[in-house]
């Protein structure tokens, strides 16, 4: 190939038949594990990388730059639709421009690099009368899941890996692993706990037992009503279950960021509560009304 281009996808995939697994063993360091992959697997090996907040630095020795990239739970306060929502979104941030000290190479890679953004940049999708600005190329950029600027983040979501069977929280039973829902990334999470590849779970009330080398992940007790002064319009839409920010840390009931969370819940079940209330002050109505009808009949 050409133009500062190498690389042949027929001799990569003979070169690499099989796909790698990463375990950790018993120092906490990963190591690789020849095995079968299966979504089961795969759906493990996210969750630990999720619940240990792993970050990945990616580098580009061909275009000189490179960039973070990390899994997070953006479900969090979003309603969840059956087969549509996504479990895991991966974001990546922090672009960087680490050019070789090498000129010769140097020149090369930002060659490379302005091809890249030129090929993305002609996507760039401008409307009539409008013109070209710094919008519209990070909105071309995103849609191409392109990092440019050290200022840019985006996420992708993970899109073998959805909620099913379910039109408000998902259920642990229905999953054969272990989903993100109902935990929160422990900060405190030592050496010694990330040990263990198979991880015990608890549920609404189902306990499932655990070894003596396995990790068991809890969020009890929990109290969602915290001892404090409460704004009335929140008092019957606090949720029974954990809450979890866009970057799977707990939020504590009663701290700002609760309030947040509760106002925006607030404005996003507004309509649908107002609805209901009509519908059951309709519903009585009807009911004293056929009541009158009745007794009425009795009279005559």
């Amino acid at each position: 190939m050409s133009n500062n281009r190498y690389g042949c996808g027929l001799h990569f995939f003979k070169k690499y038949p099989d796909g790698l697994t990463f375990i950790r063993n018993e120092n906490g360091d990963l190591t690789p594990k020849i095995q079968s992959q299966n979504k089961e697997l795969h759906a493990k090996l996210i969750f630990d990388r999720w619940i240990n907040k792993e970050l990945k630095s990616i580098f580009s020795s061909r275009t000189g730059i490179s960039y973070n990239s990390r899994y997070i739970v953006c479900n969090s306060n979003r309603k969840i639709n059956p087969g549509r929502t996504h479990m895991y979104h991966k974001l990546m941030n922090n672009f960087r421009s680490t050019p070789s000290p090498n000129s010769r190479t140097a020149k090369r890679q930002q060659m490379r690099f302005e091809r890249s953004c030129h090929r993305i940049l002609l996507q760039e999708v401008i409307k009539p009368g409008a013109v070209s600005s710094t919008l519209t190329k990070l909105a071309a950029a995103k849609k191409g899941r392109f990092l440019f600027l050290p200022s840019q983040k985006f996420t992708t979501p993970l899109k073998h890996l959805r909620y099913k069977k379910t039109v408000d929280i998902p259920k642990q039973k229905d999953y054969n692993f272990t989903i993100p829902h109902y935990f929160g990334a422990n900060t405190n999470t030592t050496k010694a706990s990330r040990t263990t590849n198979n991880i015990s779970i608890v549920t609404d009330s189902t306990l499932i037992p655990a070894s003596n080398d396995e990790l068991l992940y809890t969020v009890i007790p929990y109290n969602p009503i915290p001892d404090m002064f409460i704004p009335l319009k929140y008092r019957d839409i606090i949720p029974p279950d954990p809450i979890y920010d866009n970057f799977g840390s707990f939020i504590i009931p009663g701290s700002r960021e609760w309030f947040t969370y509760m106002y925006q819940l607030d404005l996003n079940t507004r309509d649908e509560r107002l609805e209901k209330a009509e519908d059951a002050k309709f519903a009585a109505r009807m009911d004293e009304l056929y009541a009158e009808s009745v007794a009425a009949k009795l009279r005559y």
